[in-house]
């Protein structure tokens, strides 16, 4: 019974102290515990640390490995780390090793796709890839693929106009090689036709294939393409 009432007269003096006071007897009471639960959260925190330390060095490390890789040696560096930092410079190097070296046009290709897939990319390199894609699918042979590609990207309103210029080009002069004339020339009249701003800044490469266009016209019409 008298343990029953020093309870009760604690628990009363404890419901007559303010929030600060009742938390400070708290820790009176489990000082202990709590200067152990500290140290654990401190060992958690350190082991924490030198975790992300130990896997931020280990990406270091695997970037620069990659980074003076020889080309012939990227396609399973990477394929182990495909995002580190500096992998799609890798990648551009690789693809251009296997198109231009090894003339392995497929896996040339399927590397340029994975470039321009990537959004964190800037579109500017991302649709250079797409073109050199389907140059590679020309290379391979597939003429009916690299001109579809070509085409795709001719047709795509997020790509800029010197790229969409260039692709309608490559698309054309493939329509012309297949026999597909009248499409062809509906190409290329577009290209030809393209207003030109007076005094504008227009990207070298858009003014080149109005010109190109009006001169693969003019050979057409005069049966140099029969």
């Amino acid at each position: 019974m008298s343990n029953k009432k020093e309870r009760t007269k604690v628990q009363d003096i404890e419901k007559a102290l303010s929030q600060d006071e009742r938390i400070e007897m708290w820790i009176s009471k489990n000082w202990k515990k709590c200067a152990v639960g500290a140290i654990i959260l401190i060992v958690a925190v350190v082991i924490g640390f030198i975790i992300f330390l130990k896997h931020q060095e280990d990406i270091r490390n695997k970037s620069i490995a990659i980074a003076e890789a020889e080309a012939e040696n990227l396609s399973e560096l990477l394929a182990d780390n495909p995002d580190v930092p500096g992998a799609n410079t890798a990648r551009i190097r690789l693809a251009h090793y296997l198109e231009n070296e090894k003339k392995d046009y497929i896996s040339a290709g399927n590397v340029y796709n994975r470039i321009a897939a990537d959004t964190t990319l800037p579109a500017s390199l991302r649709n250079e890839a797409r073109l050199a894609s389907a140059g590679c699918l020309e290379a391979a042979g597939k003429k009916e693929e690299a001109r579809d590609a070509y085409l795709a990207i001719s047709n795509d309103s997020t790509v800029s106009q010197s790229v969409k210029c260039e692709a309608a080009m490559q698309a054309a002069r493939l329509l012309l090689a297949l026999g597909e004339r009248a499409q062809a020339e509906e190409l290329l009249q577009g290209l030809a036709d393209m207003e030109i701003p007076a005094g504008g800044e227009v990207a070298v490469g858009v003014q080149m294939s109005k010109m190109y266009a009006q001169i693969m016209l003019a050979a057409i019409r005069n049966g140099d393409y029969d």
